[in-house]
């Protein structure tokens, strides 16, 4: 694989699959990364160039994308104590993941106008929703200040209320479930809604 590829792949994998934020990816140093425990730390350490949005240091998800990602780029990049290095600054690696990302969106036939970095982000606060994560739980993944901000992921598409709904209620009120005052619950439910009790 080439070492522009690898280097979007990984980037991709550090947003779409951890929730990280475009400027702490390229913050990364090698030693914030533990292979063997799981995660990433995302440093906030002004001294040492690590800014985070909300000023504090979290851990992020090391899934195997990431680190399959993270191995094909070790191959490929200098021995350096960050994993984006850059001798001219990170808005090297800036621009050509912007540049690399338009790219893969075009070929994709998405639009990549916007911001198609943050986009990445919002997929993995998106799939952490619909897998069932409480606010706090994206709060915590994502790096938010506020639980507010974490809270917009849980709002669902039609199509997920309905699987939910059907799920959960008619489960909850067939006739054959063996909990029955589960099952006399779900009946008087939809007799004060005007169906048949």
């Amino acid at each position: 694989m080439a070492v522009a590829d690898c280097r979007t792949r990984l980037f991709i994998c550090l947003a779409r699959y951890a929730g990280l934020r475009e400027s702490e990816a390229l913050q990364i140093r090698w030693k914030d990364v533990d292979l063997q425990e799981g995660f990433i730390w995302v440093m906030h350490d002004p001294d040492k160039g690590q800014r985070t949005k909300n000023g504090c240091s979290r851990k992020a998800v090391l899934t195997p994308e990431i680190r399959n990602a993270l191995q094909e780029w070790a191959v490929e990049v200098p021995e350096n104590e960050w994993v984006f290095p850059a001798p001219d600054g990170p808005s090297v690696h800036q621009r050509r993941i912007k540049r690399a990302l338009s790219l893969a969106y075009k070929k994709a036939g998405i639009d990549p106008n916007g911001a198609p970095a943050h986009n990445l982000r919002h997929c993995f606060g998106t799939a952490l929703a619909e897998k069932g994560c409480s606010a706090a739980t994206i709060q915590v993944l994502m790096g938010h200040s506020e639980i507010r901000t974490s809270s917009r992921y849980l709002h669902p598409g039609f199509e997920a209320a309905m699987n939910e709904f059907e799920n959960r209620l008619f489960t909850y009120c067939s006739p054959n479930s063996p909990k029955r005052h589960n099952e006399r619950s779900g009946l008087k439910v939809i007799s004060a809604l005007g169906g048949e009790g």
